[in-house]
């Protein structure tokens, strides 16, 4: 489900971009609810994606000090989601290469299917906190 970004005549430039940062963290969160889900990685990194757009359009509005600190945060929270990702895709593609081989490559099959995500460590539930502005 794709949302656009949506502002209301109501409320402020800040307040709206405020509220869409909540809002995509929200969905980011509800999707890490499903640990493990090739789908739910997937989406949390596009929200990742959003926010950072965001960022980048009123970056001049908020700050460069707040603008750094969001977008490291959001940078690092994508970059923790790397390592299932890239577990998958390695895990498929070996999949794909090994169509038909029967059992000649299970050792390295279970060693795939039993790296969660490398060296580089997983999500491990710590949500950054918001800049002093609120936003993201």
């Amino acid at each position: 489900m794709v949302m656009p970004f949506s502002f209301k005549k109501s409320e402020s430039p800040a307040e709206g971009v405020r509220r869409e940062c909540h809002e995509r963290v929200s969905t980011a969160l509800g999707r890490l609810r499903s640990p493990g889900s090739a789908a739910a990685i997937h989406g949390v990194r596009k929200e990742i994606k959003k926010l950072r757009a965001m960022l980048r359009l009123v970056r001049g509005q908020i700050g460069r000090g707040d603008f750094r600190k969001g977008a490291k945060a959001l940078r690092e929270a994508a970059h923790r989601l790397a390592p299932p990702r890239d577990a998958r895709v390695a895990l498929r593609a070996f999949e794909k290469l090994t169509e038909g081989a029967g059992r000649r490559f299970a050792g390295i099959e279970a060693a795939l299917k039993k790296t969660p995500g490398g060296r580089r460590g997983g999500f491990n539930g710590k949500i950054p906190s918001r800049g002093r502005n609120g936003c993201c």
